[in-house]
């Protein structure tokens, strides 16, 4: 069987799952946006956290980092 030939660059999605404890208000507030949907502030957090790697990242949960961090910026964090 031959196998195909791939042309970098390529993109492809990683799903990761946290699971966390939240153990107060303010835990959940860290975590979580009023919606229930993962709070900017969170993501940008984890955004920080993969610098090493962040000119591989084009979007996390939907968001660039460009977006994340304009959004925090401009006092939209949900």
């Amino acid at each position: 069987m031959a196998s195909q030939a791939v042309t970098f660059p390529i993109e492809k999605n990683v799903a990761i799952t946290l699971h966390i404890s939240v153990g107060s208000v303010d835990d959940n507030a860290y975590f979580f946006a009023p919606d229930g949907s993962v709070a900017l502030g969170f993501l940008a957090d984890v955004l920080d956290a993969l610098d090493m790697i962040h000119e591989h990242i084009h979007t996390i949960n939907g968001k660039t980092p460009e977006q994340i961090h304009k959004e925090l910026v401009s006092g939209e964090i949900a």
